[in-house]
């Protein structure tokens, strides 16, 4: 998928999250890219996608597809909290991402907040971005990217262990090291063989 094909479809569901038209938009879209697996949806459809995304969207449908229907799946799972701070909702808000591998835009919804954070906030939230960013390089194939940055977060997040900011982490963590040895023995050949049920949930703890 092309970068500004990538980023504005980011930009559209981070948009959806907050603005209740813009989410029956990528939740109509979703419904339609559902049976559109080899050309975009009708014409309709397909033009808000254009004016949304890149003009040749279409040559990046299968991916684009997908990403829609994830969207969708995000959006019927989305309702937030009445009266959660700014970082309760977007800590709400990765949790969802990360659980639909969604790994891209967790680290455009984290990385604003953490900009605004200092001290173990920060760190903790520089954590979750590095862990995030490690799958979706993974997903490229870039296997030295993906070992660095999960070694990172993990050092990042690990101290604040069983739980930090309403996030569950002595599961998290330890389904996040079971991913690293599995990936440690990983290859340019064989990195597709990682199978993604093996990333552990982001679980939210009252």
């Amino acid at each position: 998928m092309k970068i500004a094909t990538r980023d504005a479809l980011a930009d559209l569901l981070l948009e959806a999250l907050d603005d209740a038209a813009t989410a029956a938009t990528v939740r109509g879209l979703a419904a339609a890219a559902r049976a559109a697996t080899t050309k975009p949806p009708p014409h309709a459809l397909a033009e808000k996608l254009r004016s949304a995304l890149t003009p040749d969207f279409e040559m990046d449908w299968p991916a684009v597809r997908a990403k829609l229907l994830q969207y969708g799946a995000v959006l019927e799972g989305w309702s937030g909290q009445a009266g959660a701070s700014a970082l309760e909702v977007v800590l709400q808000k990765s949790a969802l991402l990360f659980n639909q591998h969604l790994f891209f835009e967790v680290h455009e919804v984290l990385e604003p907040q953490w900009m605004k954070e200092q001290g173990e906030v920060k760190s903790f939230l520089q954590g979750l971005i590095q862990i995030a960013v490690a799958f979706y390089h993974l997903g490229r194939g870039n296997l030295a990217g993906t070992r660095s940055l999960l070694h990172e977060g993990l050092i990042k997040i690990a101290p604040h262990s069983p739980a930090c900011l309403g996030i569950e982490l002595r599961d998290f963590i330890a389904g996040l090291e079971q991913c690293q040895q599995v990936i440690s023995d990983l290859s340019p050949e064989t990195y597709r063989q990682f199978s993604p049920d093996a990333v552990p949930r982001m679980r939210l703890v009252a």
